[in-house]
């Protein structure tokens, strides 16, 4: 793969400041694919923008700067050969090595980038595969695709177990939810009886029952800590059996961060048992190391909800690189950005390739019917895992919706059915990516502010002022948990997102069945 400094007005994009001036009007990307000034523009500007950085690094460069001025060079491409970053002046077939690994790196993924998006757009077409039986490609064609219908034969081997101990298990995991959901109620309950005693001591009022409930909430912490405990194994090993890396270091933050809950919780309670006054040292020693673990759990938490924050802006940021690319005509749009959740949600026919030839070789011994029902299996997880990932930045119920439709759409794209479809299913993507967002932003403030309040109790003890981040932190939970209350049990959005669904898939149909009987009639 290679990038040539080529194109027509190439101060513009490469920072032009060695007078290196352009020989043509094409860009190479490597071997095969040579694009134009045309297709250049496509692009986003922040393609484009990475291009120039790497030209500019480049041009930049002590040993470049040197031969560029010995041979008054007029021209540059840059390419990876034999697995090293090179470039070469003037067009020459004489290759430099550029050893620098960010340099190569940034490269290599800017040209990898740039070919991904220009396919979505079918700017560039793929290469085809020619060396397949046809056994091969009834395989490929139907590989799983739909995750309602891999989900619907697990459920299948689930239904095995007996009944009487597969229903209590799975009402108890709903009762359990999330390890987050009920870490609202535990903080939001305890910065609340924190504060009201705060402010009875402060106004010298006295309320025994309240006094005589304190540490009531390290008891409910264990509680917390135990589902959460339980949530993260689950997670993990759900992760682990379709190899999903994401799933399973998420399934591990939770493990560890309940662990050390847990664990803080124990030494508090301790902390608070001790009341004999020569024992106040070892009280308020245990006190402090409680309070630094449970801060530690709160900073790792956030870490947490703000990577995924991040992963979930940077969906929102590369969907729109399609639907709000201006320099892309309508159907550019909608087809870029189907084939970009195409990609997200399903595994392409080459990859499908790959992963079969690679099942064949592995197992020479194996019968077809082997082969075919490893490689379905390999194909499920990847389905599977890409899923997953999807949900963490976009939101539930819609991955089956987009895998259902987008084929369709994509086979006739001008089609105005298909052309709602397309936009009903983006107008679900954008809102319910912006909730995605919101959530894992409000719950980074929420616990931002509960690490503060933490450090805090630390530092200057539990006042006033230490009770102030606490009380914040806690009307973002509430706001966030109320919030989910409604959305769950009086919007009732799981079944929202069913209807909204079958609407989605069935527009065009009526028109569809008001046109049968006419072909009928004109048959006869």
């Amino acid at each position: 793969m290679g990038l040539q400094g080529v194109l027509p007005q190439i101060s513009s994009y490469f920072g032009n400041s060695n007078g290196i001036k352009p020989l043509d009007t094409n860009f190479q990307l490597d071997e095969d694919t040579c694009i134009s000034e045309k297709e250049v523009e496509l692009l986003p500007d922040l393609y484009k923008e990475k291009i120039k950085a790497i030209f500019s690094k480049v041009l930049k460069m002590r040993d470049v700067l040197s031969e560029i001025k010995k041979i008054e060079a007029i021209s540059i491409e840059i390419k990876v050969q034999k697995g090293e970053l090179v470039y070469s002046l003037n067009g020459m077939s004489v290759n430099n090595s550029l050893r620098d690994k960010k340099v190569q790196q940034a490269f290599e993924k800017a040209v990898k980038n740039i070919k991904k998006y220009l396919k979505n757009i079918r700017s560039i077409k793929d290469k085809k595969v020619v060396d397949l039986t046809e056994k091969d490609i009834a395989v490929i064609k139907n590989r799983p695709s739909n995750i309602d219908v891999i989900k619907a034969e697990a459920q299948t081997i689930n239904n095995k177990i007996p009944k009487v101990i597969r229903v209590p298990f799975e009402y108890f995991r709903k009762f359990m939810k999330t390890d987050a959901e009920w870490s609202i109620w535990a903080v939001w309950i305890s910065d609340i009886q924190r504060t009201i005693i705060k402010v009875l001591e402060t106004l010298s009022l006295k309320f025994k029952y309240l006094g005589s409930v304190k540490g009531w909430d390290d008891w409910f912490g264990y509680l917390v800590g135990s589902f959460g405990l339980i949530n993260g194994i689950e997670d993990f090993k759900d992760a682990e059996k379709i190899d999903d890396n994401e799933g399973r270091y998420d399934g591990v933050h939770k493990i560890i961060r309940s662990i050390f809950a847990i664990g803080g919780g124990s030494i508090d309670w301790v902390s608070k048992v001790i009341q004999a006054a020569s024992h106040l040292v070892i009280k308020l020693a245990l006190s402090i190391i409680a309070s630094s673990i449970f801060l530690f759990v709160t900073q790792y938490a956030f870490v947490r909800y703000v990577y995924f924050d991040i992963k979930a802006l940077h969906f929102k940021k590369k969907l729109n690189e399609y639907l709000e690319n201006d320099k892309l005509s309508f159907e550019e749009k909608k087809v870029g950005a189907l084939k970009f959740l195409k990609d997200k949600l399903m595994v392409s026919k080459r990859k499908s390739i790959t992963i079969l030839k690679k099942t064949r070789n592995q197992n020479p011994n194996l019968t077809d019917e082997k082969i075919q029902k490893l490689f379905k299996e390999e194909i499920k997880k990847l389905v599977q895992t890409k899923v997953k990932r999807f949900e963490r930045r976009v939101g539930t119920n819609l991955a089956a919706l987009i895998q259902r439709n987008v084929k369709q759409i994509l086979n006739d794209p001008t089609n105005e059915f298909n052309i709602e479809k397309a936009d009903r299913i983006f107008e679900k993507i954008k809102c319910k990516n912006s909730l995605t967002i919101r959530e894992n932003t409000l719950f980074s403030l929420a616990i931002a502010l509960q690490g503060i309040e933490i450090l805090l109790f630390i530092i200057i003890g539990v006042t006033i002022p230490a009770l102030i981040p606490g009380i914040l932190s806690t009307a973002v939970f509430v706001y966030l948990q109320g919030y989910n209350i409604y959305r769950s049990y009086i919007l009732n959005v799981d079944k929202q997102d069913k209807k909204d669904a079958e609407e989605i898939d069935n527009i065009g149909e009526d028109q569809v069945a008001k046109r049968s009987p006419l072909i009928e009639e004109k048959a006869i």
